[in-house]
Parts: C-alpha cells; sequence; structure tokens
C-alpha cells in the first residue's frame, strides 16, 4: 500500500489514522481514549464535525460520500462518539441489507446520516428524504460523484439540496479537481452552449468567441486563488454561515434568477457556485 504515492497523498488529506491506528500507553485506541483527538487529528473531520452539529440542530439530513470504505470506517467511529443515527453500506453490504438501509433513511425521522461509498451509490438508489450532501473526498471522474450527489435528485425530491464538497488546500486534492474540471469542458459545450432551460429552443451555431469562453477552462479559478493564505487556518464562523445559511443561499439564487437584478449584484455567485434555475412556467 506504501507504493502508490497518490493514493497515500489522498490519505494524508482524509485522516493520518488511514496510516494505522494509534494507541495511548495503555495500548487503547485513541479513538476511544482521546476522541476529540481523533477528530482534530484531520482538518475535513473539524469541519464535518462544525457543520453536521449545525445540520443536525436544524433538522437536516445527510448523504455523506466517500470513496474509501476505511475512511468510511472512521466516520462511523466518529458519529457513534457525536452519538448521530446513521446508516450505511458500501460496495460489500447485501442486496437485501441496502433496501433496508434505504428505507429506513427514508422513512425515519431518526436516521441523520446516510454513510456511502461514491461507487457503490450509483444504481436504484432513491434518497429523497436527504436535502444536504457532502462529498468527503473525489474521484477522477467527475461523472461518478455527479451520479452519486443524484441520489437525492430522485423523482418525489420536494425539498431544496445543498451539495458541499471537501477540498484540502495545496494538495493532491486540488490536481484532481482540476482533472475533473477539464474532462468536463465537452460536456460544457455540448449542454451550456444552448440555454437548456428553455424547453425546444436551441442554439443553432456559436460564434468562435462563445466557443472560447466555453472552453475556458476554470482551473484558471483554482491556480488565480493564492493558496498559501489558507494554510494553517481554519474556516471562521462567518465564513461557515455564508455557505450553510439556506434561507440567505436560496434566497441569492432567486435575486439571480431576477431579470432585474444581474449575477454581478448578487453577493453569493462567484466563482466554484453554480445555480441552477428552474422557470416552473417553462416546464408546464
Amino acid at each position: 500500500s506504501q507504493i502508490n504515492q497518490t493514493m497515500n497523498l489522498r490519505k494524508v488529506c482524509n485522516h493520518p489514522f488511514l496510516f494505522g491506528d494509534l494507541t495511548d500507553s495503555h495500548g487503547v485506541s485513541l479513538r476511544d481514549s482521546k476522541p476529540d483527538l481523533f477528530i482534530h487529528a484531520s482538518g475535513k473531520f473539524k469541519l464535518l464535525d462544525r457543520m453536521l452539529r449545525r445540520l443536525y440542530s436544524e433538522g437536516h439530513k445527510v448523504i455523506l460520500f466517500s470513496q474509501m470504505t476505511e475512511v468510511l470506517n472512521l466516520l462511523e467511529d466518529f458519529l457513534l462518539y457525536r452519538k448521530f443515527s446513521y446508516v450505511r453500506f458500501d460496495g460489500s453490504t447485501k442486496l437485501l441489507e441496502r433496501q433496508e438501509s434505504i428505507d429506513e433513511f427514508n422513512r425515519s425521522e431518526e436516521v441523520f446520516v446516510f454513510l456511502l461509498s461514491t461507487r457503490a451509490g450509483g444504481l436504484g438508489i432513491n434518497l429523497t428524504a436527504a436535502d444536504t450532501v457532502i462529498l468527503f473526498d473525489s474521484d477522477w471522474n467527475p461523472h461518478v460523484d455527479s451520479q452519486a450527489q443524484d441520489r437525492c435528485h430522485r423523482i418525489g425530491q420536494s425539498k431544496d439540496v445543498v451539495v458541499y464538497r471537501l477540498l484540502t488546500v495545496g494538495s493532491i486534492e486540488i490536481e484532481m479537481m482540476k482533472k475533473q474540471l477539464s474532462k468536463k469542458k465537452l460536456e460544457r459545450l455540448t449542454i451550456h452552449g444552448g440555454d437548456f432551460r428553455k424547453a425546444g429552443k436551441r442554439r443553432s451555431s456559436v460564434t468562435i468567441e462563445e466557443l472560447r469562453r466555453l472552453l475556458e477552462d476554470d482551473v484558471k479559478n483554482i491556480d488565480r486563488t493564492d493558496q498559501s493564505d489558507y494554510l494553517h487556518k481554519d474556516i471562521t464562523d462567518e465564513e461557515l454561515d455564508v455557505v450553510m445559511n439556506r434561507f440567505s443561499l436560496f434566497s441569492e439564487v432567486e435575486r439571480a434568477n431576477d431579470p432585474q437584478l444581474t449575477r454581478s449584484q448578487s453577493s453569493i455567485g462567484g466563482d466554484m457556485y453554480d445555480f441552477v434555475n428552474i422557470e416552473v412556467d417553462e416546464v408546464l
């Protein structure tokens, strides 16, 4: 396992305990003897702890994805320590148990988190009870992540859904995100080239300038950020409130849809923010 340097770098971003469990002087795992230290050993776990406590207090339901089953094991220990009710399945879960987990999550108000491995959560899974998706780590293939988060965007979803992706600054995960953005260039040209919100109205041609703009690499948005400014810093409460205040978030989306208000006037709009607009009258 130490031969693959890329995988080791990904493990570093998620949690150092992926390289082996640590014990105290009495031989007891630090997960049990010092759970706070276990959480604070990883920046992602620290942020996730703050996010889940707020989401729980506000009555939301969460789908939590990870690429690695070992990370799911660590997340289970974390959820048990915080006494958050959860269900889990990954590639090793039997088919009958999968359906039982899905039904329990959708029907029970007590179940707060659905732990799911990204690749196991691709087919035949409807989790419309959730209104929050957290991608703990990313895949090299952007469509794997997109398919995973669509588990709660099924027919029957009546809630506003927020998707969060956790990335470690100055790490291999930033390089993976760049690859994801590059791989989606063709999708941006074929889908975003026309206005997909207007049924039956497609643009017949694209100018050279529009083509250049459509193929502009969003990687520049990442490279333009001075990542050194964020090293060894936690997200402030004010910053966290910006991305977790749903009333403010969806109010901004509504204002962004208002033809009298441009995107530049919308305070939350900017790089790496995606808005999905649905015009009901045109859909009908």
